[in-house]
């Protein structure tokens, strides 16, 4: 798997970035990251899945015969199957595109608008035995999936909780909409993300977890057998 070079790859670092910046390229698996810095004007998805987030600017999702789709600042969209779409976007713009060309999902594209976030239920909280802190409380919804339900699109949130370091098990892209979250690699590397922040975090990366409560918008790509 090729991958990016830092394991947890702060978005809004990709400004001195190529106008394409390749984040995550895992070959094993058919998904890409890439940062889109520059205008693209009619460029066509593959019929795997997608997920945009919006950092700046305006991108369109337009297709023969359906409704476009705008995805603003601050918006984030899943496309099921990408066949028949383009994706176009205003002069300036930075944005992250993640593609799963094994994922061929069907229904039409989700925005999610953290100016009304979609309902989230009460989940299982993260595992007893990795915490080091109390247990807290956390919830979240899926809003899209892949076919293979290997991509998933949703949001999550939690009260405050530490855990011990372990090999991330899924390729996740994340977008704090509220609250912080820091991240300590293996190595010492240690990154610190607020309310804002858009950041990737590959699959097998080792980190801890400690965070004072947080709301996000997620993209997770976990690989399945076969």
């Amino acid at each position: 798997m090729t991958a990016s070079i830092t394991h947890i790859f702060n978005i809004d670092a990709v400004s001195e970035t190529p106008p394409v910046g390749v984040l995550l390229d895992d070959k094993d698996h058919g998904v890409t990251c890439t940062a889109i810095n520059a205008q693209v004007d009619g460029r066509p998805l593959d019929d795997g899945s997608h997920f945009v987030i919006v950092k700046s600017g305006e991108l369109v999702l337009e297709g023969s015969d359906r409704q476009p789709v705008t995805v603003r600042v601050g918006q984030a969209c899943m496309v099921p199957s990408g066949a028949g779409w383009t994706l176009t976007s205003t002069p300036e713009i930075s944005a992250v595109h993640v593609a799963a060309a094994g994922e061929h999902g069907a229904g039409s594209p989700v925005l999610l608008d953290p100016a009304s976030p979609p309902a989230m239920a009460t989940c299982d909280p993260t595992p007893a035995s990795l915490l080091t802190s109390e247990t807290p409380e956390q919830a979240d919804v899926t809003v899209a999936s892949g076919a293979r339900g290997q991509m998933n699109a949703g949001a999550w949130s939690t009260t405050a909780y530490s855990r011990v370091p372990i090999a991330f098990p899924k390729h996740e892209i994340m977008y704090l909409l509220e609250g912080n979250l820091t991240l300590t690699e293996q190595d010492g590397s240690r990154h610190a993300f607020g309310a804002g922040d858009v950041f990737l975090a590959v699959k097998d990366t080792v980190f801890d977890w400690q965070t004072d409560g947080l709301t996000k918008i997620y993209l997770t790509f976990t690989p399945k057998a076969g």
